[in-house]
């Protein structure tokens, strides 16, 4: 009965919870339409994230929208790539850049947590760490690096334990599951890259 009276109090966190399963399956499998599921998904966590106030979460989310259409007309051969009208195949990241991320990453966290921490945030500086962990590794997925699943899996360790000391059970769970889908995204991408190769 308590399971039951949880899911009716937080329907809302359910809906995105289902739509955030759909989007890593399809994004596993490299279905454009993936990048739908995740938008719908994202919707609802600007809320969810909001009213619990993970502020950065909450703004992270608003990104992942912009993201999430950007990934979808990329995928769908709608925007340019630099040498092709879509992105098909799987890569590593080129090192220059990923050299370049990481430092970004460091100091845009550093920032990010500086600014939360002004707020009532109950988890500033490590809201501030996963919203830019966040933000590298879902331009990485758009840009189909492989590399994108090893910071999923950094970000999501981390926000299983964010949100299971914040109460968000269900958020919980789909970071859990969010966790073993990044293990399974990165072994099924570097399948498919070595098949690419070959």
């Amino acid at each position: 009965m308590a399971v039951f009276n949880y899911l009716s109090d937080h329907w809302v966190e359910l809906i995105g919870f289902v739509f955030g399963i759909v989007y890593v399956v399809l994004i596993i499998r490299e279905h454009a339409w993936g990048w739908v599921a995740g938008s719908i998904n994202v919707m609802i966590y600007i809320v969810v994230f909001y009213q619990s106030g993970l502020y950065g979460m909450s703004l992270l989310q608003v990104f992942y929208l912009l993201v999430s259409i950007y990934g979808f007309l990329l995928w769908r051969g709608h925007l340019p790539s630099k040498n092709q009208n879509r992105i098909e195949k799987i890569r590593n990241m080129p090192v220059n850049i990923g050299w370049l991320l990481t430092l970004s990453v460091f100091a845009a966290s550093l920032l990010a947590g500086y600014m939360l921490s002004i707020t009532d945030s109950p988890v500033p500086r490590i809201d501030g760490l996963t919203t830019v962990l966040g933000l590298a590794a879902t331009w990485m997925t758009a840009r189909k690096y492989i590399e994108n699943w090893l910071v999923w899996i950094i970000n999501d360790l981390i926000c299983v334990v964010i949100y299971a000391y914040l109460g968000l059970y269900l958020t919980t769970a789909l970071y859990f599951v969010f966790l073993v889908m990044a293990v399974v995204g990165y072994v099924a991408w570097r399948k498919k890259m070595e098949l690419q190769k070959g």
